[in-house]
């Protein structure tokens, strides 16, 4: 029994520290005991209505409409991330979702598709889709997810994509992300790595002709 209280009482100072929105699962917290009695440590907590069970062994901390005081829909993207953690999957965004969270695309109204190096397999959460595919692993295991996402991006747009889509990416990556970006793409498609070698060095050159020194 104390040992039980112990859990908890770590998980709930664990989770008051995180941001409305955030999902998770008993795996982001295996260094506190067994997933087992993580999980049941979980659903006490969720019976409390401190945090909510969005599928079974996958929680979040729901995020308010203000004025209403209702809870919002779960945050998709977080779900997937926790149930990718929760499985020790790599998982990339996909087609528009890759848009959406780039910041280049509009929000997908009823399916979130990912890539992953694990199973394909569906989801669903309330009105919307979770859709996981299988892709080759060199695209997304071990990489920066922000790498990962901008190969996925680039091979949504195709190889008919236009300078126009390269300087939109370009504009939301960072020097150092170029720079992840550039080595991280060494064992993918050629025509990819061509994409990412000018998305990278015509921003830098870009930000070189504008900068006064």
């Amino acid at each position: 029994m104390a040992e039980r209280i112990v859990i908890q009482k770590k998980l709930e100072e664990a989770i008051a520290v995180m941001k409305p929105g955030s999902a998770f699962t008993a795996a982001d917290f295996s260094y506190l005991n067994d997933p087992d009695s993580v999980n049941k440590a979980l659903s006490r907590i969720a019976e409390s209505g401190k945090i909510r069970r969005v599928m079974q062994g996958v929680y979040d901390i729901p995020m308010k409409i203000t004025l209403l005081e209702e809870d919002c829909d779960p945050l998709i993207p977080q779900v997937a991330y926790a149930i990718a953690r929760k499985n020790g999957w790599s998982i990339a965004p996909y087609g528009y979702t890759a848009l959406y969270e780039l910041g280049i695309g509009k929000r997908p109204k009823t399916v979130w598709t990912y890539v992953s190096d694990g199973m394909a397999k569906d989801y669903v959460i309330g009105t919307q889709k979770i859709k996981i595919k299988t892709v080759k692993s060199r695209e997304i295991s071990g990489k920066h997810p922000k790498s990962a996402l901008v190969i996925q991006v680039i091979r949504t747009f195709g190889k008919e994509i236009t300078p126009e889509q390269i300087d939109a990416i370009s504009e939301h990556l960072t020097r150092e992300e170029k720079m992840i970006l550039l080595e991280e793409s060494m064992n993918v498609s050629a025509w990819i790595r061509k994409v990412v070698s000018q998305i990278a060095h015509f921003r830098i050159q870009k930000l070189n002709y504008d900068d006064p020194e």
